[in-house]
């Protein structure tokens, strides 16, 4: 019928496409979730499993159901979607990770040297005790797994998968504007989230992504960035990542108002991240106007 099959297309409506994934996905997700804590007794005492096992759950459910609806719903593959691999990917991918190090870096910088977050000292060596992670080697790896992890669950799905289909049912500015709000909206359960400022820069931060992609065509960079601004804002300097506190080399707290120094949320909070952001769009530009760059790669190019 109609309403459910695109017969010029040979294959289901857009709609049904991404009802059909977003029940997979969860679908696996809570079926993995529900098996690993059955068949690891005691998981709550093991803190870095406590942090690690849930999220590389998400991206495991989130990388299987990408790939069983790009073949078998969207009778697509993944390079259609800004996944081709090649040197000019892996180049992107690293180029995006330090960008984003270095956005991290400069609003450390800054917020330190306008008394915007007091330094508080040095965290490493100390072994994980009475169940409260605490930072060290192993605890810094696991950390950059786990940021690895959600950098790619996260795009794959949302400047990924939605994207693209959005794309052909809706056009592109409706699938820009969609998976954008969407990405910011869900920022809103994080723990202190809500706020006006964060809602508008997590929205900006997705759009940073867009961009990226748009340029290069691929959808490593954008990959890149979200796995190194975790990181970097979260385990090395001592932000919370979108809310999120977590273990971190430096120890830092925030000291003026939240909506310059981000508060409790992160540097996602602070007016401070707009001038960095625009200059990343600037650098973005270069990146992607280089004579080496192969910016027509198969990506987000017309529909097929």
């Amino acid at each position: 019928m109609w309403i459910f099959r695109n017969s010029h297309e040979n294959r289901l409506r857009v709609g049904w496409r991404i009802a059909l994934f977003a029940a997979m996905f969860m679908a696996i997700n809570v079926g993995l979730q529900v098996l690993v804590k059955g068949c690891v007794p005691g998981w709550r005492e093991m803190p870095i499993f406590r942090q690690m096992a849930p999220i590389a759950i998400v991206a495991v459910s989130a990388t299987f159901s990408t790939i069983v609806a790009r073949r078998w719903l969207d009778k697509r593959d993944l390079t259609g979607m800004g996944l081709a691999r090649s040197r000019e990917s892996t180049t992107d991918l690293v180029f995006g990770f330090f960008l984003s190090a270095a956005m991290a870096t400069v609003f450390y910088a800054v917020a330190l040297s306008t008394g915007l977050i007091r330094f508080e000292g040095f965290e490493w060596g100390k072994p994980v005790l009475g169940g409260k992670i605490l930072m060290s080697g192993t605890v810094l790896i696991a950390f950059f797994v786990i940021h690895v992890l959600v950098g790619w669950w996260e795009e794959l799905v949302f400047r990924g998968y939605l994207l693209f289909n959005l794309r052909d049912g809706l056009g592109l500015g409706w699938a820009i504007a969609i998976t954008s709000l969407i990405f910011s909206g869900l920022h809103l359960l994080n723990p202190n989230g809500g706020g006006v400022v964060s809602t508008v820069l997590i929205l900006a931060f997705a759009l940073q992504g867009v961009f990226a992609l748009l340029q290069t065509g691929r959808l490593w960079m954008p990959i890149g960035m979200h796995m190194g601004w975790n990181f970097f804002q979260g385990p090395i300097l001592g932000f919370a990542a979108s809310g999120n506190k977590t273990p971190s080399i430096l120890r830092q707290s925030p000291v003026g108002p939240d909506w310059l120094s981000g508060g409790t949320f992160g540097p996602e909070a602070s007016v401070l991240m707009i001038p960095i952001l625009l200059v990343s769009i600037l650098i973005i530009r270069w990146w992607s106007m280089r004579p080496s760059a192969r910016r027509h790669e198969k990506g987000m190019k017309p529909k097929d």
